[in-house]
């Protein structure tokens, strides 16, 4: 029976598909009620509900708690060897891309940053990505002395060609950073893809970048062959 159900599932998800080409769909609007969708299709709440979980596992629809389900917007690319320095990133040459300074509060920097307890007498820098003008990722940069002591414009992620660096980076999923969600403008419940990364110049730590973007609006493209899953992490 479990089979049975996964099936109607994947035959109802087309259906759903076709049924937002049809009537012209737009990003943020509401689909009809499980009651309405359940009559419309002739199934039971049951598959109906594994064939919307679907849909938002894959992105192309968000639950509301006590509302409903809501069309998403396509996703955007991004490349994680960039993304840090979404400037220089292809995968976003054709979106209007802006970052704006963010200011924290300290209670606020220590939520988003927990290392800041290891460096105290560092401040984090935070920036909102803006694409298209939605907000898309929230990026803070702890600066070491030397980075400090580059040559670095007001905005350290839009260049970091200053200076000669090596990186390792790590990316997971979250769900639990409400003051990150506050800050994009998402439910607490929203996933967030998690990207922390060690600046070094030589042996030395020149910076720790950490990133919160909201996945249902992002796929990250990574040099690496990757699956992420709620508590991994990929290095390269």
């Amino acid at each position: 029976m479990p089979k049975l159900i996964n099936l109607l599932a994947y035959d109802l998800i087309d259906k759903i598909i076709a049924y937002i080409h049809e009537h012209h769909l737009t990003p943020g609007t509401k689909l009809p009620s499980e009651r309405d969708l359940s009559e419309m299709f002739n199934v039971n709440r049951t598959t109906l509900r594994g064939a919307l979980q679907k849909l938002v596992d894959n992105g192309t629809l968000r639950a509301q708690t006590n509302s409903g389900y809501y069309l998403t917007a396509p996703k955007f690319e991004k490349n994680a060897h960039h993304f840090f320095t979404p400037i220089e990133d292809s995968l976003l040459s054709k979106q209007r891309l802006q970052l704006k300074a963010t200011a924290l509060s300290p209670k606020k920097a220590a939520a988003l940053c927990p290392e800041l307890n290891d460096f105290k007498q560092q401040q984090p820098q935070a920036y909102l990505e803006y694409i298209d003008a939605e907000a898309i990722s929230l990026m803070l940069l702890i600066p070491m002395e030397t980075l400090k002591k580059s040559n670095f414009s007001d905005n350290p992620f839009q260049d970091f060609k200053s200076l000669a660096y090596t990186r390792s980076q790590e990316i997971s999923l979250i769900t639990d950073n409400d003051v990150a969600a506050d800050l994009l403008g998402v439910d607490k419940e929203e996933v967030l893809l998690f990207v922390r990364e060690e600046i070094r110049a030589g042996k030395e730590l020149a910076a720790i970048a950490l990133g919160y973007t909201i996945s249902r609006r992002c796929n990250i493209q990574v040099n690496v062959a990757t699956t992420l899953q709620s508590g991994s992490v990929a290095k390269f």
